[in-house]
């Protein structure tokens, strides 16, 4: 058995490397140096940065953790990062088309996971445009990540707005563990391929690392689906259809074609550069090219769609330096993100107009958007220990998020946000047995247009004894609404109205939509939650244990205005005097209470359980529409957006040196995926992984893996009904040089 450690046990290092996460190496050893870091960060009793930005064990942390370290990520057998989420208390991960992917803590999630953080060694990667983060555009491999920390609940107040109910914090591998040349090739399931070249060298002080990597997937197969509506996917060329057509149900059974294929290009740089007094500079560099081909719509759209081609680059400057004395340690940080996104296409839409009679057919028409979003970012912070045992983390940072395009904004308007923030975040015993610890954080920040928020956040760890630890904590957090939430505006362009509508009409623009000029308020999150951490009390078994309670408010969602659009567009030309409008507003309230639970058994030095399972009680309305006027129409309950359990287990076994295998179970109830999914039926799911290695000498090694998911092959949807995930079968190899 092995009792939690004390602060003051490890005192000497947790201060220098409470900034140096992705930096810590020594001038002198640095082999050295990086082992210790990670046995330090990855022993039996991990610590972690990403609660309050000061390095803690786990069982001092003022919020509950979950840390996916490199042998979870290999055991797994997952393909891409989001994979690896699924076995994460209480995260629903799903396709929705292709290799792009959503992720959400506790649901309420759509293509655009907007309520929690995602950082790369401290840089959020949050997109401001949609909100969340498009998964498939990180410029990061599997290979390039050291650990994955996972806070679960709000985190505003070490990370801001949009901390909303997690926070993912994915830290790369240092370059001086990465020397050398590697190269890993997959191919699988549906044509699925990747390349993967790595190689790491030293100049001078400079370590570093450059990785390309190149996927492509054929997406979801073809399935053969019985339709019951009228939808212009179906076997009737759209061109064929007259306006007045009775809309009657097609029952013809045929093959629905997918195309929903993705090429992904990735470049990363890493370089860690030790300066000659002590100072560390890190530099990240990251380019992605991602084309997604075709991806069906379930609306009115005709399913062959033109691409959706979406670019993305970052840059990353952190530079950090270790004060004389016990002044500290400082560091600033330096960051830009720039996507690209171009969905703008040509089509046929087909629509009732919302009267449940008989259809339009508007003939060909432009939609979709194109957009550029722009990020910067600049911080500072200082970690030190204060008179009376205190330790703490401040700083301040400025931000300004920054979109442009076409048919995005209202009026194509380049639309900024400027974001100015102070935090701080504290930690002290209470007692001299340590066995008190206390916690608080605060958020200040001003929004512009938005006004100034502040997020609290107390906590109060009592240790037990030498291996239980009780946690209480209450927070307050903000989510600022994207900009397609607070200035959206999307409209479709007729382009040959006269040869489907009527002979002489014009081409004109038909709003779909459309903001308010005030736009929502930001969404608010008021957590408490009671936690308890229990480390090898019996030998190998470590588990934690998190009750929670969450009141959000102003949920944000869309709300159909019926009949809002009286001459606000041009579609009176085709004999449309009004139409309905969708606005983003503040459109409901949800309240959420449950259990999160995970836990890892050593079985013994070769086998390794672990395990993770949340149950969830929720309960929420949201308004669905409105009249013209904004008076409530109709309401919808939104419980149903947050599976009521979730559950995943991993178990690992190392057969010799030579041969490792591991089996992962995982299951999820029904969810109603808002907003551009489905509600949808439990599936369970089990995987398979089996991997041989080869000492080729000289320095040189090689492994071989065979992966299977959905190995039982029971067909279950993800995101949407036509998204059947069936048993994929993988093949992955990997060769090291020196």
């Amino acid at each position: 058995m092995r009792a939690l450690p004390s602060r003051r046990a490890c005192s000497g290092i947790i201060p220098s490397l409470a900034l140096l996460l992705p930096l810590q190496v020594s001038a002198q050893q640095p082999s050295g140096a990086a082992a210790l870091t990670e046995d330090y960060f990855l022993g039996d009793i991990p610590v972690v940065l990403s609660a309050s930005r000061l390095a803690q064990p786990v069982s001092e942390s003022p919020a509950s953790m979950t840390v996916i370290d490199r042998d979870m990520i290999e055991a797994s057998g997952a393909i891409d990062i989001p994979d690896v989420l699924r076995l994460v208390p209480g995260f629903q991960v799903s396709h929705i088309s292709g290799q792009n992917q959503t992720a959400q803590y506790h649901g309420l999630a759509n293509q655009h996971p907007k309520r929690m953080q995602v950082l790369i060694d401290g840089r959020s990667v949050y997109h401001s445009a949609f909100g969340g983060v498009h998964w498939d555009t990180l410029p990061v491999t599997l290979d390039d990540i050291e650990r994955i920390e996972v806070l679960r609940g709000s985190n505003a107040s070490t990370y801001g707005s949009n901390a909303f109910m997690g926070v993912i914090n994915i830290i790369t591998r240092k370059a001086v563990q990465d020397r050398g040349t590697s190269v890993s090739v997959l191919t699988g399931y549906n044509g699925t391929r990747e390349a993967t070249l790595r190689f790491g060298d030293r100049v001078g002080a400079l370590d570093y690392r450059i990785t390309l990597n190149g996927f492509a997937t054929d997406g979801f197969p073809n399935y053969r689906n019985t339709h019951t509506y009228w939808d212009s996917t179906g076997v009737i060329a759209p061109a064929s259809v007259a306006t007045g057509t009775a809309l009657a149900p097609e029952t013809t059974l045929f093959e629905l074609a997918r195309n929903d294929s993705q090429q992904i290009g990735r470049f990363n740089f890493r370089g860690d550069w030790l300066l000659g007094n002590g100072d560390l500079v890190l530099f990240e560099l990251g380019y992605t090219h991602n084309d997604r081909d075709n991806i069906l719509d379930n609306g009115s759209y005709e399913f062959n769609r033109p691409d959706e081609n979406l670019r993305s680059s970052s840059e990353l400057v952190k530079w950090s330096r270790q004060l004389p004395g016990d002044r500290g340690e400082i560091s600033v940080q330096a960051s830009h993100n720039r996507f690209r996104f171009d969905g703008l296409r040509t089509d046929f839409l087909i629509d009732d107009l919302d009267t449940g009679a008989t259809l339009f057919n508007f003939g060909p028409v432009l939609g979709g958007s194109r957009l550029r979003n722009d990020r910067y970012d600049l911080e500072l912070q200082h970690t030190v220990k204060l008179p009376g045992s205190w330790r703490t983390a401040w700083g301040a940072g400025i931000r300004v998020d920054r979109v442009s395009g076409r048919n995005f904004t209202t009026g194509d308007q380049t639309v900024s946000r400027w974001q100015y923030r102070v935090f701080a975040n504290t930690e002290k015993y209470l007692d001299d047995n340590e066995q008190w610890v206390l916690n608080a954080g605060l958020m200040l920040e001003h929004q512009q247009e938005l006004g100034n928020f502040s997020s609290p956040r107390l906590a109060l760890n009592w240790r037990l004894d030498g291996f239980n630890t009780l946690r209480i904590a209450v927070s307050r957090a903000f989510r600022m609404p994207s900009f397609w939430e607070a200035r959206g505006e999307n409209r479709l362009y007729a382009l040959d109205p006269s040869s489907y509508l009527a002979p002489g009409i014009p081409p004109y623009d038909y709003l779909l939509y459309t903001s308010n000029a005030k736009g929502p308020d930001p969404e608010r999150l008021d957590t408490f939650e009671l936690g308890l951490v229990s480390i090898e009390q019996l030998q190998g078994l470590s588990f934690d244990v998190r009750y929670f309670r969450e009141w959000l408010r102003d949920y944000i969602d869309e709300v159909r205005y019926k009949n809002a659009c009286t001459g606000c567009d041009g579609s009176a030309v085709a004999g449309i005097a009004s139409h309905d409008l969708l606005i983003h507003d503040n459109a409901g309230s949800m309240d959420l209470h449950g259990f999160d639970l995970q836990g890892r058994y050593r079985i013994n030095d070769r086998t390794t359980l672990h395990g993770a399972a949340s149950i969830v009680w929720s309960r929420g309305q949201r308004v669905k529409e409105k009249d013209a006027a904004g008076n409530v129409i109709k309401t919808a309950d939104i419980g149903d957006y947050v599976p009521e359990r979730t559950l995943s287990a991993l178990l690992s076994h190392r057969f010799d040196r030579n041969w490792s295998g591991s089996i992962a179970y995982y299951r999820m109830s029904k969810m109603n995926w808002p907003n551009d999914g489905d509600r949808l039926e439990p599936y369970d799911r089990i995987d398979l992984r089996l991997a041989r290695k080869f000492d080729l000498g000289s320095g040189r090694d090689a492994q071989i893996e065979l992966i299977g998911q959905n190995v039982r092959n029971q067909e279950y949807s993800e995101f949407r009904h036509d998204n059947q995930f069936e048993r994929r079968l993988y093949l992955r190899m990997r060769l090291a040089l020196p």
